[in-house]
């Protein structure tokens, strides 16, 4: 793309409609939504493309595509390089964009959280929020529906933010505020607003003319005066069978009575059934106008009555030239209430069932609506009849359908907002009567704005005629016509159905042979204004008969009439008349009977009697009446006659009646007066200029004027206000009406002042609308100052005379005590600021403050006024000061003292102090405007210095006043107001003003106290709780004032008390200058990316500007900084670790000032750096402070300064460095503090921080503290030994004193044995539960003591009683859960051991690329951890196989976790020598007590044989060593140590067989204590055992090994083929054993098994036999069954033996006398001198079975292990299980291997005697290898023998010893031989004290830092292959396994030689504590094989001697090399 097609664009600003990747390194992201910047154009059309930036990252330049830019107007500032552009649109509707996007963000957890409500509530709100933006943009509003869609879309945001705390965003009129605009008081108010906003259910909402939703309360909130309900005729579903008119109306229960409350929509249809009109098909619209909320939220009842115009019979229809009448023919009802209809549809359909009308129910048609709607209101139905009685049912299923829709606001706004709706004809359809509020509207006709509504609504009700000489009634027709007063017809008036042309006539409808018709039809008569007086409404009575023809006329019978108005036109009164009818003749004209009584009741009025003419044309008869009622709705004409004798008072007629015409106007009809308002006000300011009218009836006159305003202040009439303010300005022309008005008021006053006995409601009423008076008063001054020609010149000093007269009657007034003149006083005060505006057109400003200042300033002191009239005085003053007075200068310095001299006297006496707050807002945000519109012209100097002079008067007067009360209040929210006052005041003060204040105002002893009172209301302005969180703008507004003024203040400490030292203020200050540096909204760091810059821009960070001023004050003190040591090390710590560099920087220097400052004091720093530590701890844990960055800022810092400083130089550097150290454990602690998936980071570094504490740092308290922390996490986590353990910690530090130990840490205060006894017994029980009753027991011997020392002996009984519970639990283990079985008890079960590893840098510190040892539950599984770690590390991938760590994984950024089983090494139990130690006993230190761990890694050597896997299978051990022991205060522990041994297929031979003998002989002990239980375990055993289907039993050895070939061709592994063949004899003794106690508790039904089992144990012994393998001359082991009775003879003295306790215990079978049992490792077992073995070896449960690890091809990735074999095929299944990756999942569920590893056992046999020189041979362990099992998950089994160690000291060396052949000794006849199997050719030396890697610790775990990792490299080397003893002396002492016993020293010791191509090159993981598990990669010399890769059958060359252990040479004296360690070094070189 060519540079030179890019042009600058002339669009610039656009909207993203679409997503663009920009993937590329010039592209551009964006997102739908981002507004765009554009700069430049690429190319036109679609395929344009645009360079530009977005909006939000203004930085990043990019280019993408036009396609996805929607433009929009914008204009652009500084067109060119620098150009910024601003979008033309609304701001607010901007501003809806930037909320609903910033919504978006939270919507999701809304959704996904517990806020459904919210979540609803929310979505409706942003529904609301689009649609108003819409309407803004719409550009069709008027200003005022714009503004108060602008409020109405504030209001929703302010909710919103607050609900979904987002903060809060202050706005006027919709405008975010420009806070250096806006006073802090100001702002402060809309803060509030806006949280009041926020605490509601719902959004406030202020629109009047704009609503969608029809709910009712809705409605009511909004307070819409005007609803339209436009009714849609839909469907016509009525058979009528002639034309029809249908006649739809509202009805609605007011007062208790039903009534119509609109006119009638007329809907003509033709017989067919269409509409008469067909441009209405479809589209058929009435509009019931004007109705009112209250009318909507009650039921509505739409009544609709159906005509037929035809025959006056249905049957008559047929004939044409029938007349046509109209007839009643149906009537339905449907009733709906607005505000229940649901607000999601906009339009509601109804169905109204219609009644068909019958004989019987015709004469009652007119009221059939009448008892629907009864009926419905009874029923409480929603529909019209559903069922009628059968009497009066018509014809059912005809239906009218309508729709539904409602309308708001003013009627032309609704057809601006609709106007398709309108072009097509709608009906507009008026209410009958005026509106609930009256306006000037009111009166103007609907529809034709300007004209003044004047209808006069006539109703036919019924008629009462005379039959005559006729046998039935007559079918009356009436036709109505209206004339004029000259008797002419007026055309055109009468409407009786809107939507219908207006008539000439009107003619009702017929009943069928009726006298006593009721019609009840209503008419609109809308007369002309100048032809409605003098009118007539005439009433034609017509009888028609059914066999009428068309062109026949009717028969008229007789009229009646009425005149509308009198001579006076004065209408006709509404109601009901009763008609005259007059009979008439065809020879007269109703219009000649007009002038005679048309009343039935003249006839019977006397006066009217006179008036009746003698010789009339015709007679009414007095029995017949025509019933009618009228009502006028007119804005001209009256019904009241008293109003002429007001308007024409001058008339001769009225003299002398003025006091009664004056009482007449005020009991008139309000309607009256307001409709004739211009006439009445001239006619009664008329009389106020007449001399004679003010003598006699001033007061009366005063009053109906004051009764006129009253009725206008009237909610109902208030719409009339502008009307009088029209008639004030344009018709009002009393030029002198002032002084009468001015004297009246003046007098009323003064007489309720004398008479105040009496309440004078007169007066309250004058003072209600004294706005009007004052307008009156004003406008007749200024037209007499018009009045040139009658000016006076004392006319002006007349006028104030006038009003300093009444100002000075009210005054008195004011200054009463009284308190019958309470209420006179509170309405003055109420509203005397409504004189201020009209006052200031004839006055000035300080003119008018001064009559207000001399009225007031007579009222009594705040303490003698009472609440109720104090409120009212300061309401007045708040108006006072937001009016035009307070601007100007003169009048505010008159009014300014006034209001502080009130607000001061409110605040000090505790009086109505919320309101003078509010007035003290008012007045400092007057001034700050003031302010700002002199700094604004400052040129020509307006106002400054008046405004300067009121800033000093209010500082001088109410500052102090103000520190005390918000020092009283503190936080209380009252306060609030108070703070927003002092923030202006400061924010307003200039330099000269703070002088003033501090050393002019409060010089010398004044200031120390006034600065105190200064700095503490400041920390009461940083407390984060003064104002809201979402108060982000408030906040950073106070700090910023708070920052600036502190500028001030701390100068006036540094210059007046430096010398003058004060500790207190001093102190004071810097702990002020901590908190606001610290305080929560100031930490810029916790608001977004935009806001924090937007903060930053306009006020800097501020934190760092402050710590630059408390280091720069701190440094000032020089010397006196002591004074504040220790005191001040938190407050300062603190602040160093505050999330700002700079800040971190220049506060960091004050710690080691505090430092250094000690040192030179005391010669040390110990209380500063106990006070540092102490608070370090405290902020980093609990108040979640610092980081990463302050721990290596803190560390550079104070290292290079302690090191500059000599004397701090060698202990401040060990002391950073220690607390560098204290931190990274304190941040790593923090960083796990919460969750539950944290639990165990939780207990790491808690366990880190401990050992600290107690090694390093030396600090008790603090030790103690995690002591109890660590505790606390391991009771909830349900780690009872390691809770225990841990609490013991804390107990052994206590004694047995009387000390009084304080509360604290969840303790009380108690004494120190107290507390340690209650320790105890936690500890105790803790190891209870967790059933670790061993570690139990001392403390219980211990409490004992002190029990029994102090004679407490009823705890003592206790405590006996529970430990000899331990006691029977560790022997008989747990009872079982079976209530039915109490005797069922279950072994204890042994912990699980896992390995886990932790690859990546992205691990935490202390965790990362280490290893540790995890001890788990006794039923923990491996899925269980698993879960476990993938949650404590979500983005970790678990690696489940044992390889060997890979260097890639741990410098990469992806974390792994490699987790396998291993298995426990057994410690050394000196106590159990010479001891026949129960198996319970040892079977707990086979797990416990441990640190040594072990693990296999199978593989084949060289070229796999798939007949014979043995041949090459080889092990890989690994053996580690932990940091502490198992179990202790963690149940992990990180790995410091390891070994590598390499152990060759014979001897991985010799493993398997071991294993199995020692599980078997296990088994058999087992059955034999407890049959019940273990028998079908063994019978499982033995079967498998003898009948080896998997791994083929002895003719696998016997071709693996044992053969001349083999012999031949590794001549070093003669020891082991010798051990094999042993051990293989041993497998026939043991099994003959086994099959003996087969035989003895075999079932009947199982007989045939155990000889199947006989025969082929006979077949497989005869095998060995013919093998040549089986050794009767070992005297070490068991003899042949069939040679020797022994055994027999021993089995059945044990079958004969039952244990008493219900479990099993091991048997001893002795065939010699006993001898010393030397000390052993419980690990292994040992062969006694005689040929009877018995060892133990931990057996699985019934239904399980055993089998061998798998065996991955090398170099291959290895498994953990593979699944488990059938029982007894375990070899096989460990070769097979090569090719297997198995998983947890794929094990049974009691998988054999795993149980082996979970009740490893081991019964120790009898050694022979040793020479007391000598150390006991150690046997080494059987190997079980194994699965995880999935039920019971504990560490693969791969035991070994003890590797041999070196010395691990850099000078040891193995002294040179010939080989020589194992010997027996002279005194015990021992034979010793080599540890790892050697030919026992070399002598074993003595063994030195524990000095090896591998030993025991004794050091404390506490006191124990990480070790020094070591290193050990071992190679065994082969060397030549000596003879075996001779038969008769091998005594070789076997291991539970059959393996020689093998004697551990830590100095020297020569494994056996392996062959040189098994000789692998294997290296010792170093460096383990340090972490980095860095090691070498083993040397692979493996090979590919057919099965995959594995180990070459022909390595390369292995050197005699390498790194490792050397190796053997055949010379005479070898000489060993010892291990020399290197730290640093990876491989401990020899």
């Amino acid at each position: 793309m060519p540079m030179s097609s890019w042009t600058p664009s002339s669009d610039k600003f656009g909207v993203a409609v679409g997503n663009y990747a920009g993937d590329q390194s010039k592209s551009l992201a964006i997102q739908v939504g981002d507004t765009v910047h554009i700069l430049e154009k690429y190319g036109s059309g679609p395929t344009a493309w645009y360079r530009g930036t977005t909006m939000k990252n203004k930085e990043k330049v990019g280019i993408f595509p036009a396609s996805i830019i929607h433009i929009k107007k914008c204009t652009v500032e500084n067109n060119g390089l620098y150009e910024t552009v601003k979008p033309v649109e609304d701001h607010m509707a901007r501003e809806v964009s930037y909320v609903l996007w910033e919504w978006s963000h939270m919507w999701k957890q809304l959704a996904t959280g517990e806020k459904s409500v919210l979540l609803a509530k929310v979505r409706q709100n942003v529904e609301e929020l689009i649609n108003l933006r819409s309407q803004l943009i719409n550009d069709t509003l008027s200003s005022t529906d714009a503004r108060d869609i602008r409020r109405d879309i504030v209001s929703i945001i302010d909710w919103g933010n607050a609900k979904l705390g987002i903060d809060l965003v202050p706005r006027i009129d919709g405008e975010q505020v420009d806070v250096d605009c806006c006073s802090v008081c100001n702002l402060y108010r809309i803060h509030m607003n806006s949280a009041e906003i926020a605490q509601d259910d719902k959004p406030k909402r202020h629109t009047t003319k704009r609503q969608k939703s029809s709910k009712g309360e809705v409605i009511a909130e909004l307070g819409i005066i005007t609803h339209h309900l436009l009714i849609s005729f839909k469907n016509f579903g009525c058979n009528v069978g002639d034309p029809s008119e249908t006649m739809l109306s509202l009805y609605q229960v007011k007062d208790g009575h039903l009534s119509c409350i609109t006119e009638q929509f007329m809907v003509c249809y033709t017989k067919e059934g269409g509409p008469e009109d067909q441009s209405k098909l479809g589209d058929y619209y009435g509009l019931f106008t004007d109705l009112t909320s209250d009318e909507l939220e009650k039921e509505l009842y739409l009544v609709a009555q159906i005509y037929r115009k035809g025959s006056m019979k249905p049957e008559n229809q047929k004939k044409n030239n029938r007349a046509t009448f109209k007839r009643p023919w149906g009537v339905g009802v449907v009733n709906f209430t607005i505000a229940s209809l649901s607000s999601a549809v906009k339009m509601w359909t109804f169905t109204i069932k219609i009644q068909n009308v019958t004989d019987k129910t015709e004469p009652h048609f007119a009221g059939l609506h009448e008892e629907h709607i009864n009926r419905l209101t009874q029923e409480n139905k929603d529909k019209s009849l559903e069922s009628l009685p059968a009497q009066q049912t018509g014809k059912l299923g005809l239906v009218l359908t309508v729709s539904v829709q409602v309308f708001h606001g003013d009627l032309t706004t609704v057809k601006k907002e609709n106007p398709v709706m309108f072009s097509k004809g709608v009906a507009l359809i008026q209410k009958i009567g005026f509106a609930d509020i009256i306006s000037p509207v009111t009166f103007a006709s609907p529809g034709h704005i300007g004209e003044i509504r004047n209808d006069f609504y006539v109703t036919l009700k019924k008629a009462a005629l005379e039959r005559g000489n006729k046998t039935s009634g007559k079918n009356v027709e009436v036709k109505v016509t209206v004339y004029n007063e000259s008797g002419q017809e007026v055309k055109g008036c009468i409407v009786y159905g809107c939507g219908e042309k207006a008539l000439n006539s009107y003619q009702s409808s017929v009943y069928y042979h009726s006298n006593h018709a009721e019609w009840d039809e209503t008419i609109r008569l809308s007369v002309p204004i100048d032809t409605f007086p003098g009118c007539h409404v005439c009433f034609e009575l017509f009888h028609c008969s059914v066999s009428q023809k068309k062109d026949s006329g009717r028969k008229m019978f007789g009229f009646a009439f009425f005149r509308v108005t009198n001579k006076s036109n004065i209408v006709i009164r509404d109601g009901l008349h009763e008609l005259c009818v007059y009979k008439v003749s065809d020879n007269h004209h109703p219009k000649q009977f007009f002038r005679l009584p048309f009343l039935l009741d003249d006839f019977n009025d006397p006066q009217q009697i006179n008036n009746i003419p003698k010789h009339m044309f015709s007679k009414a008869n007095e029995r017949e009446s025509l019933t009618i009622a009228t009502l006028l709705c007119s804005g001209k004409f009256t019904q009241n006659g008293d109003l002429p004798c007001i308007l024409n008072w001058r008339g001769e007629e009225f003299k002398g009646k003025l006091d009664q015409s004056l009482d007449t106007l005020c009991k008139m009809k309000e309607d009256e007066i307001v409709k004739f308002l211009h006439d009445i006000l001239n006619s009664l300011f008329d009389m106020m200029t007449d001399r004679v009218a003010i003598e006699t009836c001033a007061p009366k006159i005063f009053k109906t004027l004051v009764h006129i305003f009253t009725l206008i202040h009237h909610v109902r009439y208030e719409m009339f206000k502008p009307v009088l303010e029209s008639y004030i300005t344009d018709t009002f022309s009393a030029t002198l009406v002032h002084k009468p008005l001015c004297s009246c008021f003046q007098r009323m006053v003064d007489d309720a002042y004398v008479h105040h006995e009496k309440q004078n409601l007169q007066l309250i009423q004058s003072f209600q609308v004294i706005d009007f008076i004052f307008r009156f008063i004003v406008q007749s001054r200024l037209l007499q100052q018009k009045d040139l020609f009658n000016q006076r010149a004392s006319d002006a000093q007349e006028f104030q005379d006038n009003l300093q007269g009444l100002f000075r009657s009210i005054g008195t007034m004011l200054s009463s005590t009284d308190r019958k003149l309470q209420s006179n006083q509170s309405c003055i005060l109420t509203y005397l600021h409504a004189v201020y505006t009209p006052l200031l057109e004839v006055l000035k400003e300080r003119e008018v403050s001064q009559l207000v200042n001399e009225a007031l300033q007579r009222m009594p002191p705040v303490t003698s006024l009472p609440d109720d009239i104090t409120k009212v005085k300061l309401e007045l003053l708040r108006r006072t000061v937001s009016t035009r007075l307070f601007k100007c200068d003169v009048s505010r310095h008159v009014l300014l003292d006034l209001c502080m001299k009130e607000v001061k006297s409110c605040l000090e006496q505790k009086h109505q102090t919320k309101l003078a707050i509010e007035l003290y807002m008012d007045i400092m945000d007057q001034i700050f405007q003031l302010q700002k519109t002199s700094e604004t012209h400052r040129l020509i100097d307006f106002g400054t210095d008046s405004v300067r002079e009121n800033i000093k008067n209010i500082m001088e007067t109410l500052f102090d006043a103000t520190l005390e009360q918000i020092i009283e209040l503190s936080t209380n929210p009252a306060s609030v107001g108070l703070i927003a006052c002092l923030l202006e005041n400061l924010r307003l003060m200039e330099d000269e003003h703070f002088s003033a204040l501090m050393f002019v105002n409060h010089r010398g002893p004044k200031l120390h106290g006034f600065l105190m009172k200064v700095l503490l209301v400041f920390k009461v302005l940083v407390d984060p709780h003064i104002f809201p969180q979402d108060w982000s703008t408030m906040r950073m507004v106070s700090n910023h004032i708070m920052f600036l003024s502190m500028e001030h203040f701390a100068d006036a400490i540094q210059k007046h008390f430096t010398k003058d030292f004060s500790v207190e203020i001093w102190n004071m200050y810097f702990n002020l200058v901590v908190a606001f540096i610290t305080q929560p909204s100031l930490q810029l760091d916790r608001y977004s990316e935009v806001k924090a810059e937007k903060f930053r821009n306009r006020y800097q960070d501020m934190r760092v500007l402050m710590g630059v001023q408390v280091e720069t004050l701190w440094q000032s003190l020089g010397v006196l900084r002591r004074n504040f040591m220790p005191a001040l090390m938190g407050p300062f710590l603190q602040l160093t670790l505050v999330p700002a560099v700079e800040v971190r920087k220049a506060t960091l220097p004050i710690i080691f000032d505090m430092m250094a400052c000690e040192q030179k004091v005391h010669g040390h720093f110990n209380i500063v750096a106990s006070s540092l530590i102490e608070r370090l701890d405290f902020l980093l844990t609990q108040e979640h402070m610092g980081d990463d960055q302050y721990m290596e800022l803190f560390h550079k810092m104070l290292m290079e300064r302690v090191r500059s400083e000599p004397d701090l130089k060698e202990t401040g550097e060990h002391f950073v460095t220690s607390v560098t150290h204290l931190l990274e454990k304190l941040l790593d602690y923090r960083q796990v503090v919460d969750g539950d998936e944290n639990k165990d980071k939780r207990m790491h570094c808690t366990f880190n921080i401990l050992n600290f504490y107690k090694d390093e740092l030396n600090r008790e308290e603090m030790y103690i503290r995690y002591v109890n922390k660590l505790h606390e996490l391991h009771m909830v986590a349900n780690n009872y030994a390691e809770a225990g353990l841990t609490l013991q910690l804390y107990a052994k530090s206590l004694g047995w004193s009387d000390k009084l130990l304080p509360a604290g840490l969840s303790y009380t205060e108690q004494k120190e044995r107290d507390r340690k006894e209650m320790l105890y017994r936690q500890i105790i029980n803790s190891f209870d539960k967790g059933k670790v009753w061993e570690y139990a027991l001392p403390l219980c011997k211990d409490l004992a003591e002190y029990y029994e020392q102090n004679f407490e002996y009823k705890k003592l009984g206790d405590l006996l009683k529970q430990k000899a519970s331990f006691y029977m639990k560790i022997m008989e283990a747990v009872p079982g859960e079976n209530p039915d079985n109490p005797e069922d008890f279950y072994p204890r079960q042994e912990p699980a051991y896992y390995r886990v590893t932790y690859y990546g840098k992205s691990f935490p510190l202390f965790v990362r690329n280490k290893q540790f040892i995890y001890r788990g539950d006794e039923c923990l599984k491996l899925a269980t951890i698993i879960n476990h770690l993938s949650a404590e590390f979500p983005l970790a991938q678990i690696i489940r196989n044992n390889n060997p760590e890979n260097e890639a994984l741990k410098d990469g950024e992806q974390q792994f976790i490699q987790i396998c089983s291993v298995k426990p090494i057994p410690q050394d139990r000196p106590e159990f020598y010479g001891k026949d130690i129960p198996l319970e006993i040892r079977n707990f230190y086979m797990c416990n007590e441990v640190d040594t761990f072990q693990f296999d890694r199978p593989y084949h050597q060289g070229v796999k044989d798939p007949d014979n896997e043995i041949k090459t299978l080889c092990i890989e051990r690994m053996k580690m060593k932990t940091a502490y022991k198992f179990p202790g205060i963690l149940r992990w522990f990180e790995v410091i140590d390891m070994e590598v041994e390499m152990l060759s297929p014979i001897r991985v031979a010799l493993e398997q067989l071991k294993q199995r003998n020692g599980e078997l002989q296990v088994l058999i002990d087992r059955c034999l204590a407890n049959p019940k239980l273990y028998f079908t375990q063994l019978e499982m055993r033995l079967n498998g055992t003898i009948q080896a289907v998997v791994q083929g039993g002895v003719s696998k050895f016997h071709e693996a090994f044992l053969n001349t070939e083999f012999e031949s061709q590794h001549p070093e592994d003669a020891i082991y083929i010798t051990q094999l063949k042993e051990l293989l004899t041993e497998q026939i003794s043991v099994l003959g054993r086994g099959m003996q106690m087969h035989k003895k508790f075999v079932p009947p039904d199982l007989m045939p098994l155990h000889q199947n089992l006989e025969q082929a144990f006979k077949k497989m012994r005869s095998q060995l036999q013919d093998l040549g393998e089986l050794h009767l001359s070992q005297v070490s082991l068991c003899s042949q069954v069939s040679q020797t009775s022994l055994t027999s003879q021993v089995l059945d003295s044990e079958l004969g033996q039952s244990s008493s306790s219900g479990s099993f215990s091991a048997v001893s079978f002795e065939v010699k006398p006993k001898v010393d049992i030397p000390p052993q490792d419980v690990l292994f077992n040992f062969a006694p001198t005689d040929r009877t073995r018995w060892s133990y070896v931990p057996f699985p449960e019934e239904g399980t079975w055993s089998g061998p690890p798998p065996v991955p091809s090398r170099p291959s990735s290895l498994q953990l292990h593979g699944n488990a074999s059938q029982p007894g095929n375990e070899t096989m299944s460990l070769l097979k299980a090569s090719k297997m990756s198995v998983s947890t999942g794929n094990l049974p569920r009691h998988s054999t291997v795993v149980k082996h590893f979970s009740e490893r056992k081991a019964v120790p046999s009898i050694p022979p005697k040793r020479r007391p020189s000598e150390r006991p041979i150690y046997p080494s362990a059987p190997t079980i290898p194994s699965t995880p099992n999935a039920g019971l998950l504990t560490p693969t089994l791969n035991t070994s023998q003890t590797a041999p160690v070196l010395d691990s000291s850099p000078n040891a060396e193995t002294p040179d010893l010939p080989p020589r052949k194992p010997r027996l000794s002279h005194d015990t006849k021992e034979f010793s031989t080599h540890l790892n199997g050697d030919t026992g050719s070399r002598p074993v030396p003595p063994l030195p004290p524990r000095q090896h890697h591998l030993s025991e610790s004794n050091v404390n775990p506490l006191r124990q830092t990480s070790p020094v990792a070591t290193t050990a490299v071992r190679q065994v080397s082969p060397v030549s292959s000596p003879a075996p003893p001779p038969t008769h002396q091998r005594h070789t002492h076997l291991s539970e396994g059959g393996t020689p016993l093998r004697q551990t020293s830590p100095v020297t010791s020569t494994p056996p030689p392996l062959p040189t191509h098994l000789r692998p090159t294997v290296q010792m993981r170093s460096n383990v504590a340090n972490g980095n598990l860095d090691s070498k990669e083993m040397s692979d010399t493996s090979s590919s094989t057919s099965d995959g890769p594995t180990r070459p059958a022909n390595p390369p060359p292995v050197p005699r001697r390498s790194s490792g252990i050397p190796s053997i040479p055949s010379s005479p004296k070898p000489k060993a090399q010892p291990f020399s360690y290197n730290s640093g070094s990876d491989v401990t070189k020899l």
